[in-house]
């Protein structure tokens, strides 16, 4: 089950095209999720990305009356019945945890999520980010003393921000702190004008607050792999998988193309790429016979191990249409099934269900790990790559 490689890549076979992950043997560059570089003289960095809570402890909150909400949006006349000229700040939350015991070169908080109405920075000034501390987000948050600036996150209009929070969060850490949380607002609350003047940050729409709409993008010292092999500085470990789209079968068929999952493919493995782990995908269409229709309509996946010429040295991911509510589910020791609609990131999901194919269990220390049940988080601890390595080179 084992081959190694200096180049990370997914292959798509039966699409016909490779997908690759990388242009150089040397160099290994993953963008934005949990990322693992490997540079020419054969020193590892792993980046680590943490995404914002999405939960209870986030949101917005004017200033003129008692009342607060979920969406993270900032500026004034938020709507007709707004007070006049007041104004809305909005707060993040992250764990940052899983830094905790790290040596990091930085931490940035970045946003692809950047929505611009009316005028704002011309009217109400730049975009600036200040350091907070709260137990439970409430509509006095407004009045919260701030425990630091931490930097001005955008002076014009933009669809991406970025902002620094190295010395902040080393702070936080060195406190003994696990939760970094910020306070965003302009400069000033409101001008009385009438016009709405705001800065939105979402997904799916501006009411809408979920993870990852913000993240922290952290880039660890050398220091960090000294407990890490030797051979993973050097070398990834391949996995190969072939991925199922059930199509032509019924109530199990997935909507999928090869195309949409090949790209769901790349950012599952940003994520293993923590690891030093190739996810080497052989793409097909997969026509299930009446017999593990019902099978897979009752919750019996275990049947998928009687298709026809089931290779047993390659991981199967099965794309289905649903999963009783599931978002995935693993059969170990080869299969795992992956629903069209899940209440996380589908890529997250799938290198999640993988994950369990490699020997790991859930965990319940953070919303950051990959292994949260849940959750969209992306964070293999060390314990978690030093045991997959050791699974996927002992053959399991």
């Amino acid at each position: 089950m084992v081959k190694q490689f200096f180049l990370i890549s997914v292959l798509l076979l039966s699409a016909g095209i490779l997908l690759a992950l990388s242009d150089a043997a040397s160099s290994i560059m993953t963008g934005d999720s949990s990322t693992v570089e490997q540079t020419e003289q054969e020193n590892q960095i792993k980046n680590i990305t943490l995404i914002n809570h999405g939960g209870s402890l986030e949101g917005h909150t004017p200033r003129g009356f008692a009342g607060s909400g979920t969406g993270l949006f900032v500026g004034d006349n938020l709507n007709a019945n707004f007070p006049e000229g007041d104004g809305v700040q909005a707060f993040i939350t992250f764990d940052i945890s899983p830094l905790e015991g790290t040596s990091f070169e930085s931490v940035v908080l970045t946003s692809d999520n950047v929505h611009t109405r009316g005028t704002p920075f011309q009217d109400l000034g730049n975009l600036i980010v200040e350091s907070v501390a709260y137990d439970r987000f409430s509509p006095r948050l407004w009045d919260q003393e701030t425990t630091g600036f931490v930097c001005t996150l955008a002076t014009e209009a933009t669809s991406s921000v970025v902002c620094d929070v190295t010395a902040t969060v080393s702070s936080l850490l060195e406190k003994g702190e696990s939760l970094l949380q910020l306070r965003l607002r302009l400069e000033q609350a409101g001008d009385s004008d009438g016009q709405s003047d705001m800065v939105l940050f979402y997904k799916r729409g501006s009411n809408i607050n979920e993870p990852g709409i913000f993240t922290l993008d952290t880039r660890l010292t050398q220091q960090n792999t000294e407990g890490q092999k030797q051979d993973q500085a050097n070398t990834a470990l391949t996995v190969p998988i072939v991925v199922h789209l059930v199509k032509d079968s019924a109530e199990a068929s997935t909507l999928r193309t090869q195309e949409e999952v090949g790209e769901l493919l790349k950012e599952s493995q940003k994520i293993w790429n923590q690891a030093g782990i190739t996810l080497e995908i052989e793409i097909d269409n997969q026509v299930l016979s009446e017999d593990l229709i019902n099978a897979t309509a009752t919750g019996d996946f275990r049947q998928l191990y009687t298709l026809p010429r089931f290779d047993t040295s390659r991981l199967h991911v099965f794309y289905v249409s649903d999963l009783f509510g599931s978002n995935g589910v693993a059969v170990p020791p080869h299969i795992a099934l992956i629903a069209d609609k899940t209440s996380v990131d589908d890529f997250r999901a799938t290198a999640h269900e993988i994950g369990h194919l490699l020997g790991l269990e859930h965990t319940t220390e953070s919303r950051e790990r990959l292994m949260f049940s849940g959750a969209n988080g992306r964070v293999l601890s060390d314990a978690e790559i030093t045991f997959t390595r050791e699974f996927v080179q002992m053959g399991n």
